[in-house]
């Protein structure tokens, strides 16, 4: 029997939330090591570690580590890499970062995967047998999402999750922003699984909670609504990430409301519309956020806005009219992030060119920390400026207020007092120090 790792590393803060009070993975943990788990065969024996909530079990015997990460995880990722490879150990590497940047995983790792690996694993398995492991692994196209193994979230078991399981439907968005990363990593445009599929994985889900893996469960509306639809007899809660045009098509919206849909993650990224043009992201109004909010709050559905700021647009004015709107709209949570140039991407290399690259410490790259030189502040200006606007909105005050608006949806009251008090919690707490 081969004996293999696959191990998803985290951040720094992560790893002092596995040390803290918070014992829990992030929601996003997702399916990718389940999912590579289930792409190997018998005769491989396979162990899920994640970096968030348990110790890397370096003195275990194994025959070959496999790792995926995203850009800030990167540097855990190679230490991790490092040592077992002083142990004598392979080591290869997948995910976005080693997707967008080859060169720079191989410098740590002994091999790297780049694309999506439905197509390549299987002869990256077949190589570590018989010691032949290549350096660069490289999917050609992208692969069909039709009859995918079941995931491996049995291997899952005994960590401390949150009580929800994760499902795939799609891969992809149709949009074009200019600042994310999942048209490198997918290609534009959404490719389907058959509903069929979809619905087994959502009734063999051991929770009453489903999380949609999803960068936009909405991004082929016709798609969504005839999942919906299926959806409805099971009696599942789910929530996810979606475009704002979900607000704008009622039939949706009452088909993910019948469906469970208990919350959604939105990016509407900015309050001013230059900064959504420059970004490409035509589909958001700023003038219709309130009536958007709105509007999926009367179908009983919570949205955690994402928000970036520090486009080439924005001066120190951006902190207060961003928390302003956000309290005029009745957004429930809000993901604060500075605007991040991702390796590999268009942004980053636009950035590189001029010289605005502050930093090539990856860690840094959370969308936490400023890693290039803003147009019309400085970088300790837009930090002071994010740091003070996480905290300003995950104050007391402004939390009663949120909660006071939906005082008539009890379940959104419930989840959104237990998540807000959660935020404040670390934005009060010396632990994102």
């Amino acid at each position: 029997m081969m004996r293999l790792f696959l191990i998803a590393p985290a951040g720094r803060a992560l790893r002092q939330m596995k040390r803290g009070i918070l014992r829990f993975s992030t929601l996003n943990f997702a399916l990718t090591l389940p999912r590579l788990a289930a792409l190997c065969p018998p005769d491989v024996e396979v162990k899920i570690i994640d970096d968030q909530i348990e110790d890397i079990p370096y003195d275990e015997p194994v025959d070959l580590v496999g790792l995926t990460a995203e850009t800030p995880h990167a540097p855990r990722a190679y230490e991790i890499a490092e040592e077992f490879r002083r142990r004598g150990i392979p080591t290869i590497m997948g995910g976005a970062h080693a997707t967008l940047m080859p060169e720079d995983a191989l410098q740590h790792v002994d091999a790297v995967a780049v694309g999506e690996c439905e197509e390549i694993f299987g002869q990256i398995i077949e190589d570590a047998k018989h010691g032949q492991l290549k350096r660069l692994y490289k999917s050609t196209g992208r692969p069909s999402l039709e009859n995918l193994p079941q995931s491996r979230l049995d291997l899952l078991k005994g960590k401390r999750y949150l009580p929800l399981t994760a499902v795939e439907t799609t891969r992809g968005c149709p949009f074009n922003c200019a600042f994310c990363m999942v048209r490198y990593m997918y290609g534009r445009g959404v490719r389907h699984r058959p509903i069929g599929e979809v619905i087994e994985d959502i009734k063999r889900a051991p929770t009453k909670f489903i999380f949609f893996t999803d960068d936009n469960v909405v991004g082929d509306p016709d798609y969504a609504k005839e999942l919906f639809r299926a959806m409805i007899p099971l009696k599942k809660w789910w929530i996810g990430q979606a475009s704002i045009t979900m607000a704008y098509d009622s039939e949706l919206l009452d088909l993910a409301q019948k469906s469970g849909c208990r919350g959604v993650f939105v990016g509407i990224e900015s309050v001013s519309q230059e900064s959504l043009e420059n970004a490409n992201k035509y589909q958001n109004q700023v003038i219709q956020y309130e009536e958007v909010i709105s509007t999926f709050h009367k179908y009983g559905i919570l949205v955690e806005a994402g928000m970036v700021t520090g486009f080439d647009n924005e001066d120190t004015s951006i902190f207060p009219q961003t928390f302003e709107m956000l309290m005029e709209i009745g957004v429930d949570l809000v993901s604060f992030k500075i605007l991040t140039p991702y390796p590999g991407t268009a942004f980053f290399k636009e950035m590189e060119q001029a010289g605005r690259i502050l930093t090539y410490n990856w860690e840094m790259y959370d969308g936490e920390h400023v890693t290039y030189k803003p147009a019309r502040m400085t970088p300790e200006e837009l930090q002071k400026g994010h740091d003070w606007l996480r905290r300003k909105f995950y104050s007391t005050s402004p939390i009663l207020k949120r909660l006071f608006n939906i005082a008539g949806h009890p379940l959104m009251l419930l989840f959104s007092a237990v998540v807000n008090t959660a935020f404040h919690f670390i934005e009060w707490s010396d632990f994102r120090k």
